[in-house]
């Protein structure tokens, strides 16, 4: 059991160093592809539940920020945004 716990930990803080990383290229290099980026590592936490409950909105409301910031650098490239908009756990949370 505590192997098990240890093991989510390491995926938890795994997921959240890559959101992370994405987040700073992102603010260093804009582009449709780094912004897309973010978002699939927001809302990877998300989609895997590997996100606490406490930060699940949060994370939610970011990658959706995030996809719609992709589209507006690269309206052209809307067929890859799209699905990722309409997931439920994506779709905003209040």
């Amino acid at each position: 059991m505590l192997d098990a716990a240890l093991t989510l930990e390491e995926l938890s803080l795994s997921c959240e160093k890559r959101r992370e990383a994405a987040l700073k290229h992102l603010a260093a290099s804009p582009s449709f592809a780094s912004a897309f980026a973010a978002a699939e590592a927001c809302a990877h936490g998300v989609l895997t539940g590997l996100a606490d409950d406490a930060s699940l909105a949060q994370l939610a409301n970011q990658a959706r920020e995030l996809y719609l910031q992709a589209l507006q650098l690269d309206p052209l490239r809307a067929n890859e945004v799209e699905e990722p908009l309409g997931w439920p756990a994506v779709k905003q949370v209040s």
